[in-house]
């Protein structure tokens, strides 16, 4: 990927895997099919059952990460707090707080994927 991408993940945690990390009681798990929880290039036909659990699906997104050497690009312990886009130089201004400290970053295409939970 990095032959033709300049990637950059922020990550607010310490590790991937967002509310499936974050969340750690007795019986955490899905309440939809867990392939809703898949990515499409990388299908997980052996999940333990139909509603996985928590760290199953976690242990996936962990794997898959390492597989396709996302983790390499990931910033983590990385808050984004600003995101504003610039019409004369056609870029995403993006202010992160990272370990106590601000950190400017523009970027040419922006996805969020902070989700719904925090």
């Amino acid at each position: 990927m990095s032959n033709f991408v300049d990637l950059t993940i922020y990550e607010k945690n310490h590790d991937v895997g967002g509310t499936w990390l974050e969340n750690r009681y007795p019986g955490l798990g899905c309440d939809v099919p867990a392939h809703v929880y898949v990515f499409p290039w990388e299908p997980n036909p052996d999940f333990d059952s139909f509603y996985a659990t928590g760290p199953e699906i976690w242990a996936y997104i962990r794997k898959t990460t390492t597989k396709y050497h996302l983790d390499e690009h990931v910033k983590f312990n990385s808050r984004v707090i600003e995101s504003v886009w610039d019409d004369s130089t056609s870029k995403w201004h993006v202010k992160v707080e990272r370990n106590g400290q601000i950190i400017q970053d523009e970027a040419d295409v922006l996805v969020n994927g902070s989700g719904i939970l925090k």
